[in-house]
């Protein structure tokens, strides 16, 4: 599993965030830039904040599990 996920600085202003975050809906909603992502195992899921932040928690909670079970070890 891997994710792109663009972030900014905490503290960011709400104006910039929502301006960013418009722009990336833009890229994403791209015929070409999604299909290129899906074609490559990517699948494009537009969301934002604590929505994220979840989301890369439980899929780090998930994969730990499967990393220790597996007795996987880092280089």
């Amino acid at each position: 599993m891997s994710w792109i996920v663009a972030m900014g600085p905490a503290g960011m202003p709400p104006a910039i965030a929502e301006r960013l975050s418009r722009a990336m809906t833009q890229v994403l909603s791209d015929p070409e830039v999604r299909g290129y992502l899906e074609t490559n195992g990517q699948p494009v899921v537009a969301e934002r904040g604590p929505k994220v932040e979840s989301l890369m928690k439980d899929d780090i909670a998930y994969w730990s599990v499967v990393a220790r079970a597996a007795k996987l070890k880092i280089d």
